[in-house]
């Protein structure tokens, strides 16, 4: 008689992202491996199956979990600095955010989705061009001071100071800021 080996059907762990493709059309006494499907990654060592005579697999193990993404500089473009607000932190591969101009920044367009990528990076259309609003509350208008806070936008800072011919009751010059929060006002005392 002519024997042949038994396919292996059974007791092929799955789970969360485990790829078994490795093991498809294996018989008595073959081997395969385990590996994480594309946007996962493996949180244990794999252990390699065996196709036992009974038609099951043995010995087999593997756990994956989806791929955490990147800061969102990964999407390349102008997604760096403060104009930028978004809701991209913490997210896993597959999971889309918003990405839009942070309040004090004006913007021509509106916001942007960003995916997250098997990678971990981001992908998707440029960032939108934020613009830093003037600060025009606040501004210093006391006898004897002196600023260089004109045209100054969110998140500048600029510093009053005595002109010629007045002292500081109390103090010394010191720098304001225009809100960053986007309030249009200066932040400081005089």
């Amino acid at each position: 008689p002519e024997c042949t080996p038994n396919q292996c059907t059974t007791r092929l762990p799955g789970g969360l992202g485990v790829n078994t493709s490795d093991c498809n059309g294996k018989t008595t006494g073959e081997s395969c491996t385990l590996s994480c499907k594309l946007g996962y990654m493996a949180t244990s060592t794999p252990s390699p199956c065996t196709c036992s005579n009974t038609g099951a697999f043995s010995g087999c193990s593997m756990t994956c979990s989806l791929v955490p993404c990147l800061n969102i500089s990964s999407a390349g473009g102008n997604f760096l600095g403060n104009s930028l607000a978004h809701n991209c932190d913490g997210l896993l591969f597959g999971q889309e955010c918003s990405v839009g101009c942070a309040p004090g920044y004006s913007s021509g367009g509106p916001a942007v989705t960003l995916r997250c990528t098997a990678s971990g990076a981001f992908t998707g259309p440029e960032a939108p061009a934020c613009i830093a609003q003037p600060c025009t509350i606040g501004i210093p208008k006391l006898l004897g001071v002196e600023h260089d806070c004109l045209d100054k936008k969110t998140g500048q800072s600029c510093t009053p100071n005595v002109t010629l011919g007045y002292d500081f009751v109390t103090g010394a010059a010191t720098n304001i800021l225009c809100d960053p929060t986007g309030t249009g006002a200066f932040l400081g005392t005089v």
